[in-house]
């Protein structure tokens, strides 16, 4: 057998947060299905950010004010 020691390596500094990146990706993948809307105008309203898809001007249109950042990881997984 081999005599080896293992040290713990130091602990990687994250500029963000694991959930804030993955909080990102989800936000990316849901604005990306969104951009895919044909008919309607959505608007999206995440703090001072606001994305608008779909026809502007068409007369079926909605708005989403987003509260809580769990929201994007929420849908991104289809709820």
């Amino acid at each position: 057998m081999n005599d080896t020691t293992f040290e713990p390596r130091e602990p990687v500094e994250r500029s963000r947060p694991l959930s804030a990146l993955l909080g990102s990706v989800a936000r990316r993948v849901v604005l990306s299905r969104f951009s895919r809307i044909a008919e309607g105008d959505l608007t999206l309203v995440d703090g001072a950010d606001v994305v608008r898809v779909g026809r502007r001007g068409d007369p079926l249109r909605a708005t989403i004010t987003i509260h809580d950042p769990r929201f994007w990881g929420a849908v991104a997984a289809g709820g």
